[in-house]
């Protein structure tokens, strides 16, 4: 009778066990961000959308043009990369760049506008999507449990890579 009692122990405390695995796991992918750049013609505007289900927190954030590195997240290149994008611009057109800070958060379900033409011609936006056609920029951010995720804007296509688990 002890044995059989001692084998009923062991089988709950192996469904415990994986019932706390199937939990963890359920928690990971239902606080999983998935940010992706969105170019909008009608607002002239570019955003970070985060279409994911948890937030993502900014890593780092560059910016390839004309073969020139910008780092986003210092603000006189993200100064000097907005200037450079806007160039083809006419001259006294406004526009304004969101410069983007390192771990800062972007909730599930929002958007950060990173550029926007203050403008009524569409000639100038078409300006700037012709700019960021000869453009990449790369956005890499982590989930509340740390896993990174990278999404990649290239030539007006964007792509975004899974995330992969880092050890904190």
């Amino acid at each position: 009778m002890a044995i059989i009692s001692a084998f009923i122990a062991l089988l709950a405390l192996f469904a415990t066990i994986y019932s706390s695995i199937l939990q963890r796991s359920h928690n990971r992918l239902s606080s999983k961000p998935a940010l992706n750049t969105i170019l909008d013609g009608p607002s002239m505007s570019l955003y970070l959308s985060n279409h994911g289900l948890g937030p993502a927190f900014l890593k780092e954030a560059e910016a390839i043009f004309d073969g020139e590195t910008y780092n986003l997240l210092i603000e006189k290149e993200s100064d000097s990369f907005s200037s450079h994008l806007c160039a083809g611009t006419s001259k006294g057109t406004k526009y304004s760049w969101m410069i983007l800070e390192k771990d800062a958060a972007i909730a599930a379900g929002a958007e950060q506008k990173m550029l926007k033409i203050h403008s009524d011609n569409e000639n100038e936006w078409n300006a700037v999507y012709q700019a960021l056609d000869r453009c990449a920029i790369k956005i890499v951010y982590e989930s509340i449990y740390k896993e990174k995720g990278i999404t990649t804007h290239i030539g007006n296509n964007v792509k975004t890579a899974a995330s992969s688990r880092t050890n904190a």
